[in-house]
């Protein structure tokens, strides 16, 4: 979990893939994304538009939050061969 300093919104990721952002002013869900695999490890960049998030398979999905309402999926790298 990590509060985004620009915005008051929390972002949160469940081992079980969903993402969540939440307004934390509100205390009411913005949005959410079904990703897939199991999520150990995730990062925001220093402005608070891209998730990085890291997978028990070997993947690292890039995500673009900058549009809280609408969270994208912009890069997926596969760094195993399972």
């Amino acid at each position: 979990m990590k509060e985004l300093r620009n915005y008051n919104v929390l972002v949160a990721a469940s081992r079980g893939g969903t993402i969540f952002l939440w307004d934390l002013e509100h205390k009411t869900l913005i949005s959410s994304y079904q990703s897939t695999g199991e999520i150990i490890s995730g990062a925001i960049d220093s402005s608070d538009e891209l998730l990085v998030l890291g997978s028990t398979k070997g993947v690292i999905r890039i995500f673009d939050i900058s549009n809280q309402k609408n969270i994208k999926l912009i890069k997926v790298l596969k760094l195993l061969n399972n």
